[in-house]
């Protein structure tokens, strides 16, 4: 009988749990992977509907009514960003492209031009969510991020059919201070982003978050309400906001649709060339256009200075505010 208060026992014993602990963790693992993919597709599929309002956040939406919109209302296609031509369904599953995945990966990603974002690379393609109504295009929904004060924020974007209105806003991953910056993910403050202007007059993307209190849509279009002691948050939604409708980001993609005639059709997505170009290309932002530095300090006299504390899904670690989005 062995000696089993020997060190040799004792070593031995101790490998052969570490074994087989890891293998067990490791076929876990492997086993949950497809799952833990439908439910990360899941979630962001939940809040697409949620930019999109075609849910509300006290709604209880499972995988089957998330289908049912899918099947139904919305489409998802993907965009080459470079041209913003829609890249055709036969190419690529849309809904099973990873968009975070795409950028990390070289192959499939470019260097980012020089921006205030925080962000180093784009992907070549980008998705877009097609929201129908009546057999035609109500409105789209576009995918942003960009380095917050803590780390990466990644959100989706509602933009009207007419290619400036904003629709709606939501936020699915970010890791602000909770109170403070957090409230990027308060549903009430994100209420404050509809019906304004993603561009000016000039085609440029001026949206921005201010200050104090900006006005009522109608007459302060560009502009929304900022939180209270949360500078850095406020100028990087700022920021990232302008990149992604820039040229640099969705902005071709979204010039098209503003000119399209083919959003009226009945089935305006068939093929690559269902927008046609407006006259013109317009101006190409920097995204660059905010009034403070990033780096500001100081606390915000702003309107929004609700305290509501809003989970958030925990994500990539913290990054600081020097250097881009890997």
């Amino acid at each position: 009988m062995a000696d089993r208060e020997s060190p040799r026992y004792v070593i031995l014993f101790a490998t052969a749990v570490c074994v087989a602990c890891a293998f067990v963790v490791s076929v876990a693992a492997v086993l949950l992977q497809p799952a833990q993919k439908a439910n990360a597709r899941l979630y962001m599929e939940k809040n697409v509907l949620l930019a999109a309002a075609l849910v509300k956040p006290s709604d209880k939406v499972g995988a089957k009514e998330v289908e049912a919109f899918f099947a139904k209302d919305v489409k998802a296609r993907l965009v080459d960003l470079s041209t913003g031509e829609l890249v055709p369904e036969d190419k690529r599953d849309a809904r099973a492209y990873d968009q975070r995945a795409a950028r990390a990966d070289p192959a499939a990603s470019r260097a980012a031009p020089a921006n205030n974002a925080g962000i180093g690379r784009l992907p070549n393609l980008g998705i877009a969510y097609f929201v129908m109504k009546d057999g035609a295009v109500d409105q789209v929904v576009i995918a942003i991020e960009g380095l917050g004060m803590w780390g990466t924020v990644y959100g989706f974007m509602a933009i009207d059919k007419d290619g400036k209105t904003i629709r709606g806003l939501t936020y699915y991953d970010q890791k602000e201070t909770p109170g403070l910056g957090g409230e990027i993910a308060n549903p009430q403050w994100q209420a404050l982003w509809i019906g304004r202007h993603a561009y000016d007059g000039e085609g440029l993307p001026r949206i921005a978050v201010i200050k104090g209190q900006a006005g009522p849509p109608d007459k302060d279009p560009l502009r929304v309400d900022g939180m209270s002691g949360a500078t850095i948050t406020s100028n990087a939604i700022t920021r990232l906001t302008q990149f992604w409708l820039s040229d640099a980001g969705y902005g071709r993609f979204l010039k098209r649709l503003k000119g399209a005639d083919a959003v009226k059709s009945a089935d305006p997505l068939k093929g690559t060339h269902t927008f046609k170009s407006p006259e013109g290309d317009g101006h190409s932002s920097p995204a660059n256009q905010v009034a403070e530095n990033i780096h500001e300090s100081g606390t915000l006299a702003g309107h929004w200075s609700g305290k509501v504390s809003v989970p958030f899904t925990p994500g990539e670690g913290a990054r600081p505010l020097q250097g881009g989005v890997a």
